[in-house]
């Protein structure tokens, strides 16, 4: 979602995620590059607390992604596309450590 798409001070999360190696040692050929692939699935909700919500109410957010990655001597890359209720998309791209 795009930033403060959502606000409160309250939030519940939870995200399944799976991860599976492609290859052993030989992405790009002589370099040894593990590629992977995986996929993730994502809901939650915040709120304010003075509204008295409960979790019967929720509104919660569905969302999924998969992606492709690889242990490279940069750091790892990572490729992902996602989606999540309301019509968002996203296509991601990252290279090196997140700090």
């Amino acid at each position: 979602l795009p930033t403060n798409a959502i606000a409160g001070d309250q939030m519940l999360f939870g995200s399944l995620v799976y991860r599976y190696r492609l290859t052993r040692d030989d992405f790009f050929g002589a370099l040894s590059m593990p590629l992977y692939a995986g996929f993730s699935l994502e809901s939650g909700d915040t709120w304010y607390e003075e509204y008295q919500h409960n979790l019967q109410s929720a509104d919660f957010i569905f969302a999924g992604s998969a992606y492709l990655s690889a242990d490279t001597v940069l750091g790892p890359v990572y490729l992902a596309v996602g989606t999540a209720d309301g019509g968002y998309h996203s296509v991601y791209f990252s290279l090196g450590q997140s700090f």
